[in-house]
């Protein structure tokens, strides 16, 4: 029986502490309302710091993560509902004048909902970011410009050959060949951004003629989000060589290679059965592509009449219902650039808006072999 009347009391206790909470919602209506606007001033500063927090990340490359944004907007939520609160809380407040007494039923209603608004507040500002943000991928092949890229009809099949090598899975490793300046290095940019559509990244690498392993390396893990913080280089491409291998499919492209790469020095898998990894060089010499075993060898000839006439009027600027004269002697010019896409552009820039007399004595230039006013780095 003791037993039983312990049980009872303590259950009766619990109902008439309850039913105290209760009958004190009326009489704490104010103190729920002045406990909601802090609340409410606390929150709206959480939102501003957040705000101005993923305001910096962005700035920086970063992308703020799924549960901040979340949070953003379940605030935004809540404070719509207060406003909503609020506004009722102002009515209820008129009517009582008007009837000069309270009504203690929806007092009651209203300030539950005030003293649950609260709590959900509060809960919502202790939240903690254990991350906030994440470093944001960098753009891809379509970070260059397409402005220096002329769909040539004499590029065409070039440009066809690439993308059917990329495509094949059986192969692995291409070669473009072609002279300096003859538009290798365009070519691979716009062949890459296609490429896009069916790799999971493209990556575009200039090697040049000093190789630098560690710069190539870092080149391509930087994209790929991949840390090498190991010091030794062999290292490293163990490591470079595992992320090549995880199954997705890259592209790398390798530009300007002027010898023989070491793929195992650098990480990047030769062995034929790792479908996920495709090379792409640029080089200068065919004797580059045969030694490093490219599958597909593609060369890169100069532009042909039409292709070429049409770049050079491009960057002089000419239009097609020129003097006949300057028509003579650009296309006279234009010969003498033999095709090579730089020394055509560099030339009718060099000579966009200048005299005819200037045009002539290029010409007689070009033909004794000598340069004209080229901009010294265009020169090789």
């Amino acid at each position: 029986m003791d037993v039983v009347a312990s049980v009872t009391a303590n259950i009766l206790t619990k109902l008439v502490d309850e039913a105290i909470l209760q009958a004190c919602y009326p009489f704490r209506f104010n103190k729920y309302v002045k406990e909601l606007e802090t609340k409410q001033q606390n929150l709206q500063s959480k939102i501003q710091e957040v705000l101005t927090h993923a305001e910096n990340e962005r700035k920086n490359t970063h992308k703020v993560v799924p549960k901040v944004e979340n949070w953003l907007h379940k605030a935004d939520s809540l404070m719509a509902q207060v406003v909503e609160l609020q506004e009722k809380t102002k009515k209820r407040n008129k009517m009582s004048c008007l009837k000069h007494c309270p009504d203690l039923i929806s007092r009651y209603n209203l300030a539950k909902q005030l003293e649950e608004k609260t709590n959900e507040i509060r809960k919502h500002n202790e939240v903690e970011f254990s991350e906030f943000s994440r470093l944001t991928s960098l753009v891809g092949m379509h970070y260059f410009s397409s402005q220096d890229f002329v769909a040539f009809d004499s590029r065409k099949g070039a440009c066809e050959d690439l993308l059917r090598a990329i495509k094949d899975d059986k192969i692995h490793m291409i070669g473009l060949c072609g002279m300096g300046g003859s538009g290798k290095t365009t070519l691979v940019k716009e062949v890459g951004k296609e490429a896009e559509k069916f790799f999971d990244k493209v990556v575009f690498v200039v090697v040049s003629n000093t190789i630098d392993v560690r710069k190539i390396q870092s080149e391509i893990a930087n994209p790929l989000k991949l840390e090498l913080k190991e010091e030794e280089t062999q290292v490293r491409a163990r490591r470079l060589s595992m992320r090549l291998s995880s199954g997705e499919r890259f592209l790398i492209i390798l530009d300007d290679v002027w010898e023989k790469l070491n793929f195992e020095d650098i990480g990047i898998p030769t062995n034929n059965d790792q479908m996920g990894c495709t090379t792409l060089i640029t080089t200068r010499n065919l004797h580059v592509c045969k030694s490093m075993g490219c599958q597909k060898k593609i060369p890169l000839e100069g532009l042909k009449g039409n292709d070429s006439w049409a770049l050079f009027k491009k960057h002089a600027e000419l239009s097609d219902d020129c003097f006949d004269k300057w028509k003579d002697i650009a296309k006279k010019i234009t010969k003498k650039c033999d095709g090579l896409p730089i020394a055509i552009a560099a030339v009718a820039s060099a000579l966009k808006d200048k005299p005819y007399d200037e045009w002539v004595a290029a010409l007689k230039t070009l033909r004794s072999s000598r340069w004209i006013d080229v901009e010294e780095g265009l020169r090789d």
